[in-house]
């Protein structure tokens, strides 16, 4: 293996001693989770499990807020909403490619 090929290796490390999820590139291109087994060949594909991320938001039934307001927290959203306001929580969506 050569020393370009052991460096794109760090950010997996370095993931992994954060307890973070590792994902590999099966042969028809679908990312899978590496549950604990690691096979480091140059010809497999790494990455770290990307993190969704959530947000709130307060809807209002008269569209009086024009543009909404992402919270990073629900307790934030429902701290600041008014009214008659309905709260959801909105995912982010992982792109798959």
């Amino acid at each position: 293996m050569t020393l370009n090929e052991l460096i794109r290796f760090i950010p997996v490390l370095e993931a992994l001693k954060q307890c973070k999820k590792i994902q590999w590139k099966d042969q028809d291109g679908n990312w899978v989770d590496a549950d604990g087994e690691y096979c480091v060949a140059p010809n497999i594909e790494f990455r770290v499990k990307p993190e969704l991320r959530r947000f709130w938001v307060n809807i209002y039934p008269d569209n009086s807020s024009a543009y909404p307001y992402l919270y990073s927290s629900l307790s934030e959203a429902l701290r600041t909403r008014d009214g008659d306001a309905t709260t959801i929580m909105v995912q982010e969506v992982p792109d798959e490619s």
